[in-house]
C-alpha cells in the first residue's frame, strides 16, 4: 500500500503522521526538516536531537498527535515543553520513556500538578541518561514529590534538578529527601520559593550532606527560620565545590547568623552569596562579618534588608575593597543607610561619594580611587 505524492512513495507510518502539527513542531527542531522536500520522513525524524516547543501553541486536543510524532524522533537529546501544558503533558508522557537519549528535559512552569508529575515519574527509570531535568513551577506539592522521589533514584547521572516553587511544603520536602540523597552526581539542587520551614529543612540536612559534587544550591524563600538553618548549616558546610548559595528570604535571625558563620569560612569556592531579607541585624552581623572576609574568590555579596546599621555597612565596604578583591557586585541596601553615611565612617571617609550612587557603583569608584594612590 501506501500513497504517491510527486512520485515519491510514502510509507503508511509516514501517512499517520500529522504533517499540519508537525509543521507547528518543526521550527523549533534541530536540525531542521524540510516537510516540503523529505522523501522519507520518518528516517528524517530519527536524527532530531533538539525539540524547543516553548513558544508554540498546542491546543488540548492536538497532544496526543504531538506524542505520536515526538515518538519517532527517537535520536532526541534535548526537549522544552510549552509553558502551561497542564494535563496535556499526561498525552506526552506516555512516550517519554522511548526517548532514551534523552539528558535534557525543560519543563519549567508547566502546572503538571500531582497527577502529570505521577506520569513523568513512571518514565524516568528509562531515561538512565538524563543530566538536566527542569521542573519549576509545576505545582506538584507534597505527592507529587512522594511520585518523583521513586524516579529519582534510577537517575545517577542527573546533574542540574530545579524544583523551584511547586508548593512542596514541609511535606514533600521530607518526601523527596530520600530520592535526592541518591543522586550523587548532582551539582546544581533548586528548591527555592517552596515553603519547606523547619520540618523541610531538616529533613533535607539527611540527605544533603550526600551531594558532595553540588556546586549551586538554591533555598531562597523557604521559610526556614533560625531553627532550620541550624539543621542545614552542617550539612552545607560539607558541600566543599559549593561556589553559588542563596538563603535569601528565610529570617534566619541572628542564632542562624551565627550557625553560619561557623561554617562559610570554610566555603573556600564560594563566588555567589545571597543573604538578604534574613532579619541578620547588627549582632547578626557582628558574629557572620568576620566570617565572609575569609571568602577571597566571592564576586556577588547580598546582605540587604537586614536591619544593618551603617556602622555595618562601612566595615562592609573597606572589606569589599581591602579583603574581598574579586567582589563585582555588592548588596547592601538597607532602609534608613544612605551611602554617604556609611562612607563617613570608613576608612575612606575622604571620597567625595554622592549619596545617590548605588553601593556598587561606589565601590567601583574607591577601587579606581585607590588604584591612583
Amino acid at each position: 500500500g501506501g500513497c504517491c505524492s510527486k512520485g515519491t512513495r510514502v510509507q503508511p507510518a509516514e501517512a499517520e503522521l500529522n504533517r499540519e502539527l508537525l509543521a507547528k513542531i518543526v521550527p523549533g527542531c534541530t536540525p531542521v526538516i524540510n516537510l516540503g522536500q523529505s522523501t522519507e520522513l520518518l528516517h528524517d525524524l530519527r536524527f532530531i536531537t533538539r525539540v524547543d516547543m516553548e513558544k508554540i501553541r498546542i491546543l488540548d486536543q492536538e497532544w496526543g498527535d504531538v506524542a505520536h510524532c515526538i515518538a519517532k524522533m527517537t535520536g532526541l537529546t534535548s526537549i522544552t515543553l510549552p509553558k502551561d501544558i497542564g494535563d496535556g503533558f499526561k498525552a506526552l508522557s506516555g512516550v517519554l520513556g522511548e526517548l532514551t537519549r534523552l539528558t535534557t528535559l525543560h519543563l519549567d512552569k508547566g502546572r503538571i500538578g500531582p497527577s502529570g508529575c505521577s506520569a513523568l515519574a513512571e518514565s524516568l527509570p528509562q531515561l538512565t541518561k538524563l543530566a538536566s531535568l527542569d521542573m519549576g513551577g509545576n505545582d506538584i506539592g507534597a505527592q507529587g514529590a512522594k511520585y518523583l522521589a521513586v524516579g529519582l533514584g534510577s537517575l545517577t547521572g542527573l546533574e542540574t534538578l530545579d524544583l523551584e516553587q511547586n508548593d512542596l511544603g514541609a511535606g514533600g520536602c521530607s518526601n523527596l529527601a530520600e530520592g535526592l540523597g541518591m543522586l550523587s552526581s548532582l551539582k546544581s539542587l533548586r528548591l527555592g520559593g517552596n515553603s519547606i520551614k523547619k520540618q523541610g529543612s531538616t529533613a533535607l540536612s539527611t540527605c544533603l550532606g550526600k551531594l558532595k559534587c553540588l556546586e549551586t544550591l538554591y533555598l531562597f524563600n523557604n521559610d526556614i527560620g533560625s531553627d532550620g538553618c541550624k539543621a542545614l548549616a552542617t550539612c552545607i558546610g560539607e558541600l566543599a565545590k559549593l561556589h553559588s548559595l542563596r538563603m535569601d528570604g528565610n529570617s534566619i535571625g541572628e542564632d542562624g547568623a551565627e550557625a553560619l558563620a561557623e561554617l562559610i569560612g570554610g566555603l573556600t569556592n564560594l563566588q555567589t552569596l545571597y543573604l538578604e531579607r534574613n532579619d541578620l541585624g547588627v549582632t547578626g552581623f557582628g558574629v557572620l562579618g568576620p566570617q565572609l572576609v575569609r571568602l577571597t574568590g566571592l564576586r556577588s555579596l547580598s546582605l540587604g534588608s537586614n536591619a544593618l546599621n551603617a556602622i555595618c555597612c562601612a566595615q562592609l565596604l573597606e572589606w569589599a575593597v581591602v579583603e574581598l578583591k574579586s567582589l563585582k557586585t555588592l548588596n547592601l541596601n538597607n532602609p534608613g543607610v544612605k551611602v554617604g553615611d556609611a562612607l563617613k565612617r570608613s576608612i575612606y571617609k575622604t571620597c567625595d561619594v554622592s549619596d545617590s550612587l548605588g553601593w556598587m557603583d561606589t565601590i567601583k569608584y574607591i577601587r579606581d580611587l585607590n588604584s591612583k594612590v
